[in-house]
């Protein structure tokens, strides 16, 4: 069941980060300008495109995603059977 579920959350985000880099290709930035623009080392937004970073911060996605124009929303499942 453990596995089953990382295995969902590589493809989420996985999937997210493709997502968040066609939005950066379609605005013409570059990642070091949008590490710029969110104050970040542009090795961090470089790990956080290829999924080599397994647990990034929320508020490093959340400042990627607005700077982008977009945003972060939190889901919570239905608590059936919890």
């Amino acid at each position: 069941m453990a596995r089953l579920h990382e295995r969902r959350l590589h493809e989420r985000r996985t999937q997210e980060s493709a997502e968040y880099d066609a939005a950066r290709v379609r605005l013409g930035m570059s990642k070091a300008d949008l590490a710029r623009e969110i104050g970040k080392n542009p090795q961090v937004v470089r790990r956080l495109f290829s999924a080599e970073t397994r647990n990034p911060e929320l508020k490093t996605v959340a400042a990627i995603a607005s700077a982008l124009g977009g945003r972060v929303r939190v889901d919570f499942p239905d608590a059936v059977g919890h």
